[in-house]
Formats: structure tokens, sequence, C-alpha cells
């Protein structure tokens, strides 16, 4: 697809460190073992002025009506249901990052971006 640099982490907190701390255009959460978690991270994501607008993707196996209306009031951009091929990744990634571009705002590259909260988010199973 392109891409030069991919970051895993292996759970939300280690997610929370690399998209605060590192130049990240797209997230994609996957295989959360808990799901609430996930759309605490999501919702993390949202409510912080520098990632706000970031494209999220969620893969998920999880085919609750409910987990889905509530991730999409989160703000989720798109959903891969599992099992998915690469094609479908590769369409949804491509996709999200189209309609990011379309909507983002045009500003001056000198512009900083507004500086963050101290406080971390606090992700805690349910």
């Amino acid at each position: 697809m392109g891409f030069k640099r991919i970051s895993l982490a292996a759970d939300v907190e280690m997610a929370w460190d690399i998209l605060t701390k590192s130049r990240v255009d797209l997230v994609i959460l996957a295989g959360n073992r808990e799901p609430a978690m996930g759309i605490d991270l999501l919702r993390s994501v949202r409510a912080d002025r520098v990632l706000a607008r970031k494209p999220f993707i969620m893969m998920t196996a999880n085919m609750s009506l409910d987990y889905w209306q509530t991730a999409i009031a989160a703000g989720a951009s798109d959903f891969l249901c599992k099992p998915f091929n690469l094609k479908q990744l590769q369409d949804t990634v491509m996709l999200v990052l189209a309609q990011e571009r379309r909507a983002k705002p045009k500003r001056e590259t000198t512009e900083a971006p507004p500086p963050r909260p101290l406080q971390k988010p606090q992700f805690s199973p349910s």
C-alpha cells in the first residue's frame, strides 16, 4: 500500500503513547480482547485536539449491533469485519485516507498544533 512506517502496539496504553509521540496518519485497531478499551482509545483520540481528525478503522469480529453503534457514535471512520482479505483492507484504508484528505482544512505549515492536556487518559476494561 506504500506506507513507509507502521507502528504496532500490544495494548491501548502503548497505542496511546505511539499516537501522542509519533506522527500518525491512520489508526487501525485490531484484535482487541477488551472491546470497551478499544472504544475508550477511540474516544480519547477523538477528544484530543491534535489527533481528533485522524482516520480510525476498527477491525473486529464483534457483530453486535450495540458495539457497532457505540463505535460509530464514538467516531470510528470505518470497520472491517473479521475475517477479511487483503483487498478489503487496502480498499478500506484508501477510502478512509481519501475521505480524510478531502475533509482536511488547509493550514499554514508553520502553525504549531495546540498543546495537549497533561493528563494521560485512563483505559480500563469494562
